[in-house]
């Protein structure tokens, strides 16, 4: 679902992907809404409306195949372990260092915990305060 609402800068998390499942609830029901520049939120409008089932009901990231279907989940591990090898990672040092495809949202976290700039980062803490108020549903995990 491309659920981005480019008039309020926000995204909704409303659903679940498998390709087993397929569409499905969020793992815990709940909604989430994401927060991002009105940029962003254009440009994922602008890739929604490339896709040749646009529609309520049609993905921003559609698979090439199907366009009724996301990319699958592992189109991106793929990609992820392809460019660990191009780069000389083992699949022994993979496994030696616990490098999974979720380790990306880890070190990114982490980076910018250390290079964002004292405003951005009140900004994020108060963020990660607010994702805690019931009800608030604003989606962001407390690396800070």
């Amino acid at each position: 679902m491309y659920d981005v609402d480019d008039a309020g800068d926000m995204i909704h998390i409303r659903h679940s992907w498998s390709e087993i499942d397929k569409l499905k609830s969020t793992k815990n029901t709940d909604t989430r809404n994401i927060p991002v520049d009105h940029l962003t939120a254009v440009q994922l409008m602008n890739q929604a409306r490339l896709n040749p089932e646009f529609s309520e009901m049609s993905y921003v990231f559609y698979a090439p195949h199907n366009p009724k279907e996301p990319f699958y989940p592992g189109y991106y591990a793929d990609v992820f372990y392809k460019a660990l090898e191009q780069i000389g990672v083992s699949d022994e040092e993979q496994k030696d260092r616990n490098m999974v495809f979720h380790s990306l949202r880890h070190f990114c976290a982490t980076i910018l915990a250390q290079r964002a700039d004292m405003k951005i980062r009140k900004k994020l803490i108060i963020c990660v305060i607010l994702c805690q108020i019931p009800g608030k549903n604003i989606y962001m995990h407390n690396f800070l």
